[in-house]
């Protein structure tokens, strides 16, 4: 496969990089919702980036979010 083909899987290193740090983000964001800062669109931002690499994680955003949309 060539270097820029979107099919191909990301590297576990990439994968493991986005997991991580979408916690990053979800944890300095749950503070934030108290403190001065913009916890949710962290907490949001991370769950994405988590959601991105976890099929369980994204499924359970799609569910949340068709709920809103309804």
């Amino acid at each position: 496969m060539s270097e820029n083909d979107p099919t191909e899987k990301p590297s576990r290193i990439l994968r493991a990089g986005r997991v991580a740090l979408g916690t990053g983000l979800v944890a300095a964001g749950v503070p934030m919702l108290v403190l001065p800062g913009p916890g949710l669109l962290s907490i949001a931002a991370g769950i994405s980036l988590i959601g991105s690499e976890v099929p369980a994680v994204q499924a359970r955003v799609d569910r949340i979010a068709d709920r809103i949309r309804s």
